[in-house]
């Protein structure tokens, strides 16, 4: 959701009791469109961050203390040369606009006072940050650009201020039904409700406008020319409801999830959004800091994801080819076998191969009714002929023999890939990604991190050798079930030989979508006793969620004890062979909710 002129009013009113007069101690800008204010005020520590993102331009408070560049920006630089020591005396939204001004009493070159005001502008990819001098003048902005980009202004050096182009929206209030008509109105009568409020009003985001439509009762698809003089009174009552929560100061911010993804904020219940996941927040600074982060790690995962994810299908392309490659010399083998029949029949019947024969019919020796035609060479005696395609028989059976081996390893190393892409797509922490590339470090398929060298201590006997630190076990999922009965899930195929090979017994039951890459179950039977029927479709329906097959209604799984599980000599991480097993169709959607984001 964007932050529109609503949501930053309440921002702004709970910035100010904490804000004015405050000094501004310390200045930082840990990325390029992004600056921290840090200071201390009324006993408390406070860091302010403003953001010129162009699709997350932003301003609250945060406890997010990002690493900094080893040179700060020359904006940066003015910021502390101008701000830094200074006190925030006022700040300034004009009404519902997504415009924020600090007016900031600081100290100039001889030491008297001086007003510097650093203005924010939340303008989508027009977004800005700019610093201003009591005279209107431009000290710097975080974007410069002059008339050749702009038309109406310039934001350089010496140059003056001038606010962006004046919004031709509506303000909120006061607004009747008539005002509201007359706005609505003006649109053309097939445009959405939802879009003509957008487009008139000042401070309305796209959200917020279906929040007024839904509260109104209007459809969501509900039309211009469909709103009569009661939808108007709706919008109007509705509009000025949530307009007078924002100027009461009761507003109750929430963070709306979709999943394990956040989706959007907002200072008051999104009743249209009602179905989706309400997180509470203390005041709207805390939800937005805490939205924010939730999507910066959500969005650094997804890249993290997309990164390691391209380079395996990279690897699967290339082993896919290789198979290609290896089936088309078994094929091409396959047909050079005929060398042997073909030798034995000249053997048979060299009295027929006159010197310069270029071909010779002969009977098959096991069906008289097939003729074989066998290409000469005329060069060659009948005798030299058949020991070429005994030789050619010969070269085609090594060729089978080998390929057929290293088609088996392609194939294997496919499904290795295939398992690894499955265990990617449903890794929902940077930790299941990390064991993944370490997985991916030990297979081959990405260099080690280079670690960075350690200062080796004089006089400490052996430290001119380097100690690997000794690596974590992996930790599969453990799920508690409501009766008491324990789910044993690995995510990933590290997770997945150490569930089957080191954690689970002989007796546990050992479960496994079927014929498809997925994760390793197990049911321990720590008890020596059997496994419920209720027990066993939970730990099935997990073991199909947790594979390739999420999405199907139903899939096959295997289950079996874990005495008949094995994985055979130098297979892939999470490779295992089984028998004596048990198939059972599996529900992936009837997973509980909870267990879905573990």
């Amino acid at each position: 959701m964007a932050l529109d002129g609503i949501t930053l009013t309440t921002i702004v009113d709970e910035l100010r009791p904490r804000l004015i007069d405050a000094r501004i101690d310390r200045i930082v800008q840990p990325l390029a469109d992004e600056v921290h204010l840090l200071g201390r005020h009324l006993g408390k520590n406070w860091r302010l961050l403003l953001s010129a993102n162009p699709a997350q331009a932003r301003l609250h408070f945060t406890q997010e203390n990002k690493p900094n560049p080893t040179q700060p920006p020359m904006f940066c630089m003015v910021l502390r040369k101008h701000l830094e020591n200074g006190r925030i005396r006022r700040i300034i939204q004009p009404a519902w606009e997504r415009i924020v001004a600090f007016e900031i009493e600081s100290t100039d070159e001889l030491g008297g006072k001086a007003l510097k005001t650093l203005i924010l502008e939340i303008m989508g990819k027009h977004s800005n940050l700019i610093l201003v001098d009591s005279d209107n003048m431009i000290l710097d902005g975080l974007r410069r650009y002059s008339h050749a980009v702009s038309r109406h202004r310039e934001v350089l050096p010496g140059r003056p201020y001038v606010a962006p182009p004046a919004s031709t929206k509506k303000p909120l209030a006061p607004l009747d039904d008539q005002s509201l008509g007359e706005l609505i109105y003006s649109t053309a009568e097939n445009v959405l409700i939802v879009d003509g409020l957008q487009r008139n009003l000042a401070g309305i985001a796209p959200e917020t406008a279906r929040e007024l439509v839904h509260r109104a009762g209007l459809a969501p698809t509900a039309r211009v020319g469909e709103c009569g003089h009661y939808e108007l009174q709706r919008l109007a009552l509705t509009l000025g409801e949530l307009v007078q929560i924002v100027q009461d100061g009761k507003t109750t911010p929430l963070i709306f999830w979709q999943g394990s993804q956040p989706k959007t904020f907002a200072p008051w219940p999104l009743e249209h959004l009602s179905s989706l996941r309400q997180e509470p927040a203390p005041t709207m600074n805390d939800g937005l800091a805490s939205f924010y982060d939730q999507k910066y790690r959500a969005d650094r995962l997804a890249a993290q994801r997309q990164t390691l994810a391209k380079r395996i299908s990279l690897e699967w392309e290339r082993a896919n080819r290789k198979r290609a490659g290896q089936e088309a010399d078994i094929a091409a083998a396959e047909k050079d076998r005929i060398g042997r029949t073909w030798g034995e029949l000249l053997l048979a019947n060299l009295y027929r191969v006159q010197p310069g024969d270029v071909s010779v019919d002969a009977e098959d020796f096991y069906d008289p009714a097939v003729t074989h035609r066998i290409p000469l060479d005329p060069s060659l005696t009948a005798a030299e002929n058949a020991q070429r395609f005994f030789a050619r028989y010969n070269k085609a059976t090594a060729t089978i023999t080998q390929a057929g081996a290293q088609l088996a390893a392609t194939v294997q190393e496919l499904h290795y890939l295939d398992s690894v892409l499955v265990a990617l797509e449903q890794a929902d922490d940077a930790a299941a990604l990390e064991e993944i590339r370490q997985e991916l470090v030990q297979s081959g398929y990405l260099p080690p991190q280079s670690p960075s060298r350690p200062q080796k201590k004089r006089g400490t006997p052996g430290s001119s050798k380097d100690k690997k630190p000794k690596e974590a076990p992996p930790q599969p999922t453990v799920w508690t079930t409501a009766e008491g009965g324990l789910i044993w899930i690995g995510k990933n195929n590290r997770q997945n030989d150490y569930l089957t090979m080191k954690m689970a017994r002989d007796g546990d039951i050992w479960l496994h979508a079927k014929d498809m890459p997925g994760s390793h179950v197990v049911v321990p039977l720590r008890d020596k006793g059997g496994i419920t029927p209720e027990l066993l479709e939970l730990a099935a329906n997990c073991a199909a969620y947790f594979s390739r097959g999420r999405d199907a209604a139903k899939v096959p799984v295997d289950y079996t004890e874990r005495r008949y599980v094995r994985k055979p000599g130098g297979a892939k991480p999470g490779y295992v062979i089984y028998d004596h097993q048990q198939t059972i169709w599996a529900s992936p959607q009837a997973v509980p909710e909870a267990l879905r984001g573990s």
